[in-house]
């Protein structure tokens, strides 16, 4: 049975240590990637070093994240102004943020 892997790449977490690392070989930070690297062979090489040569690369999942989510989850969305009473009675739940926010407009 041939074992097999696949990659997930974070594609923003990827590039931004490519323009660190390549940023003085001619690489210009305004290309998002390098147009002329061998993506295949790196991400072959990657699950090979990885499992010492035992699995090959079945696919790679490369991702973007476009939102992080803060704690707790939807907190975010209450940012906007027509959401900032939903906003205060959230953070209002946690003492310390409580006695911070005495005083303010709501």
């Amino acid at each position: 049975m041939e074992l097999r892997a696949c990659v997930f790449v974070d594609g923003e977490n990827l590039r931004h240590s490519l323009v660190d690392a390549l940023s003085g070989g001619g690489f210009r930070a305004s290309e998002y990637l390098p147009p002329d690297a061998n993506w295949a062979g790196l991400f072959d090489w990657i699950v090979s070093a990885a499992t010492d040569g035992s699995h090959t690369r079945l696919r790679t999942y490369w991702f973007v994240i476009e939102h992080i989510e803060c704690f707790p989850f939807g907190l975010g969305r209450l940012v906007q102004p027509e959401n900032h009473a939903s906003l205060r009675a959230v953070l209002e739940r946690d003492p310390s943020v409580r006695r911070r926010l005495v005083g303010l407009k709501k």
